[in-house]
């Protein structure tokens, strides 16, 4: 069944020139969670940073994406699943190829565009309360600004906590899908890829989750 899905098609050409666009990750600090821990808490931070700030791009596309919606009268919690499964699903796909490519040198559009789709509701599942806030939906609503900063802080510790496993998950099933579906190999080290990527998205989660906030703070109706 995954040989027939695998097969050339204008699809995978989509898939192909996403996994292109995606494949160069920039050479700078520690390239590895276990390389930053050895050097220390400076280059342990530096890594936490650096990582998170390369999710910045994706979801600011997302919020985008959801922001012109939403602006165009869908409701919120619809706006926020849309504009995530816009910008995710294709970069999840083209990296699961590229990897899987890397690994094995199987070109595995069908496989790829699996993975993408499952990933892309793993992080629906983890960002859609959070983007749906940024657009105005599912706000505080306290009497003082102490309960609003205290309930704005827990989201935002939520938020980490959930943006720890939907990229750990993210990173099982890139590995791991394409080994059950007799693309390549088991996967090596998985367990230190799952704890690195859940690493990376302790910053950004927790941060955008208080922009947004923040930022709806300043409309109407908050206190």
């Amino acid at each position: 069944a995954f040989e027939t899905v695998n097969k050339p098609s204008l699809a995978a050409d989509v898939v192909r020139d996403q996994a292109r666009a995606s494949a160069e990750r920039p050479s700078y600090g520690p390239q590895s969670l276990q390389e930053a821990w050895a050097g220390g808490p400076a280059d342990t931070a530096q890594f936490m940073v650096e990582r998170g700030l390369e999710q910045v791009p994706n979801m600011a596309a997302s919020m985008a994406t959801g922001g012109a919606m939403a602006a165009a009268g869908v409701p919120a919690k619809l706006a926020a699943i849309l504009g995530i499964g816009a910008t995710t699903l294709p970069q999840e796909t083209g990296g699961a190829y590229e990897e899987i490519k890397q690994v094995s040198g199987n070109e595995s559009p069908g496989t790829a565009a699996l993975v993408g789709g499952l990933n892309t509701g793993l992080e629906m599942v983890g960002d859609a309360k959070m983007f749906q806030r940024a657009l105005g939906g599912d706000r505080i609503i306290a009497d003082t600004a102490g309960k609003y900063i205290g309930s704005a802080l827990g989201r935002a510790a939520g938020q980490g906590g959930k943006e720890f496993v939907t990229e750990a998950s993210q990173e099982a099933v890139t590995a791991g899908l394409p080994y059950l579906t007799g693309q390549t190999e088991a996967p090596q080290n998985l367990g230190e890829r799952m704890l690195e990527a859940g690493v990376s998205a302790l910053l950004p989660g927790p941060a955008t989750s208080i922009a947004t906030d923040t930022l709806a703070y300043t409309q109407p109706g908050a206190l």
